[in-house]
């Protein structure tokens, strides 16, 4: 696929959420859409499925309302795979984080961005932006920063995909 191609045609990437959340004492119950306003407690889950059609390079990470950021992916403490991800790498697509686990809130109170980002090409300035930021209150220059970058990769014949998700924690 030539280069101008392969920024007019849409990277399509499959990315499905699960959620696991606690239901009294009968235990859990699960869904797959995410209703606008949605609250996750201490002792909810939730995962990633992710199947791409192309070869790509995929970066998941949240935001909390208070400026912290965690990775999610690439992070060998949830996956033992990395960037980037083929189409055939595996049949079922790649689940996140591996082997049935779940990710859990952090446990801090107010709102929650997750961002994924699914490109063609490696997103050098957003790894190294990312990693410098990681397990710290982001400085207000850097979250402009992180924001410019996917704004410019959220838009038509980026050669990119991009989604948002957002929950309440309590």
């Amino acid at each position: 696929m030539g280069l101008l191609n392969a920024l007019n045609e849409p990277l399509r990437t499959e990315v499905k959420f699960k959620y696991l959340l606690r239901s009294g004492e009968e235990g859990f119950y699960l869904i797959k859409k995410v209703p606008k306003g949605m609250v996750l407690g201490s002792s909810d889950m939730y995962s990633f499925h992710i199947t791409p059609s192309a070869s790509l390079y995929l970066y998941i990470y949240e935001i909390d309302s208070l400026g912290e950021i965690r990775i999610m992916f690439p992070c060998a403490q949830f996956a033992s795979y990395a960037n980037p991800l083929e189409p055939e790498g595996s049949k079922r697509g790649y689940a996140l984080p591996q082997g049935g686990m779940r990710l859990f809130p952090k446990g801090y109170k107010g709102v929650v961005k997750i961002n994924i980002v699914a490109s063609r090409w490696r997103c050098r300035d957003l790894e190294e932006l990312l990693t410098s930021m990681e397990s710290r209150t982001i400085i207000t220059s850097r979250h402009k920063r992180l924001e410019k970058m996917i704004e410019k990769r959220d838009r038509a014949g980026s050669g990119a995909f991009v989604k948002r998700v957002v929950y309440w924690g309590k």
